[in-house]
């Protein structure tokens, strides 16, 4: 049975929500030979088993942002050949201009530079309904299905954000935070602005097109990593 993943957007996530920077992504590097069937067929059972990707964003009619689940557009899936073994990072910064589609599918992507020796698969996704160690678990699980096409997945639980009311015990928010939290939320309620989605789409390109940001690789081997 479908399950609807349809909740309202937490307030912190709507820190990050229509942000035209917030952008996280991780990358896969692959030897042999990768498909792009092979790959839509992962995405596809690996997305049974992520509450996020099964959601576009909406906007009521009282401005309040929403996950929702229904008339949800596919993930987009881009396979390009693969030309170096630094090629990812020329991929990344040109999908950092692209903005997402919110209003329509799940904001993320999968870029997939494939050779015939080595391909590497981009993951790229807005911070809004992940972080990079969520990315990781996410790669992993779609490099075991491309492995195991047979391999099956469990249907995702509708997990709830953390909030205020279910924290764990224990477990006290930074009273900084809160104190600031609290300031932020009064000033943004007195002066408050409306966003929708073609405000973003113009933030966005003027962002991308007055800012650059500057990639520093660092490299470690076995060893150093081990450690």
């Amino acid at each position: 049975m479908a399950v609807d993943f349809s909740r309202p957007i937490s307030s912190v996530e709507s820190l990050f929500s229509l942000s035209p920077f917030s952008v996280v992504a991780t990358v896969f590097r692959l030897t042999g030979h990768v498909t792009n069937e092979q790959l839509e067929q992962a995405v596809a059972t690996v997305q049974q088993n992520h509450a996020l990707l099964q959601v576009k964003m909406v906007i009521n009619e009282k401005n309040e942002k929403r996950f929702s689940a229904r008339d949800v557009g596919p993930i987009p899936i881009e396979t390009i050949p693969r030309k170096s073994a630094a090629h990812w990072m020329e991929v990344y910064h040109q999908h950092c201009a692209i903005p997402f589609d919110f209003d329509k599918r799940p904001c993320i992507r999968f870029i997939l530079l494939q050779s015939e020796l080595k391909c590497d698969l981009i993951i790229f996704a807005h911070h809004i309904i992940c972080d990079g160690v969520s990315l990781a678990y996410l790669g992993r699980d779609i490099l075991s299905a491309i492995g195991d096409p047979k391999t099956s997945h469990a249907e995702a639980i509708p997990a709830e954000p953390v909030n205020i009311t279910n924290i764990p015990p224990g477990v006290k928010p930074n009273w900084l935070f809160k104190f600031a939290l609290k300031r932020i939320t009064k000033k943004f309620r007195k002066n408050r602005e409306v966003f929708d989605f073609e405000d973003y789409k113009a933030l966005h390109a003027a962002y991308w097109k007055n800012f650059t940001h500057h990639m520093l690789p660092l490299e470690l081997d076995r060893n150093e990593t081990a450690k």
